[in-house]
């Protein structure tokens, strides 16, 4: 869609639960292999939110991660990458 639209907005990519930063960045490559050859489109990584226990345990409690651990790691990686979103 945004190739046959002609849009240039930016595409941002967030890699959720990665194993570290180098898993992140691995994934992007992957994803953005497959978004250059299939769609035309370049994408722009937006970081990598860690696996975090924390955030099962706040599904589990229907809680938003970020309110039930705000100093876990996925809450505190989503803040570092707040200008992204």
């Amino acid at each position: 869609m945004l190739n046959k639209a002609g849009s240039t907005t930016p595409v941002y990519v967030l890699v959720n639960m990665a194993e570290n930063a180098r898993a992140g960045n691995e994934v992007f490559s992957k994803i953005q292999g497959v978004a250059k050859n299939f769609l035309g489109i370049e994408l722009i990584f937006g970081g990598a939110i860690p696996y975090d226990t924390a955030v099962k345990e706040a599904v589990r409690r229907r809680l938003p991660f970020t309110l039930y651990k705000p100093e876990g790691k996925a809450a505190r990686a989503l803040s570092e990458n707040r200008p992204v979103l």
